[in-house]
């Protein structure tokens, strides 16, 4: 899998759950976004910042970040 540098827009259909895995280059940053569904990440490598409703939470490999519906958030890898 080739590291991504810019995010992947989020669509979620009406009904279900959507997964997926992503891999992120060194020094990415996403633009700050919020969506109607809560969103549950789990890190499998490296480590970063999950900035949550305005509170950063430094994470790792093992870490799950939970973000709520509507909270503003933006992930930051190292």
């Amino acid at each position: 899998m080739n590291p991504r540098r810019s995010p992947v827009p989020v669509r979620l259909p009406p009904h279900g759950v959507y997964v997926w895995e992503t891999q992120h280059d060194h020094g990415f940053r996403m633009d700050a976004e919020a969506h109607p569904f809560a969103e549950i990440f789990y890190v499998l490598d490296g480590d970063g910042v999950f900035t949550v409703a305005g509170r950063r939470h430094p994470c790792g490999a093992g870490d799950v970040v939970v973000v709520p519906p509507a909270a503003e958030h933006v992930i930051e890898d190292r």
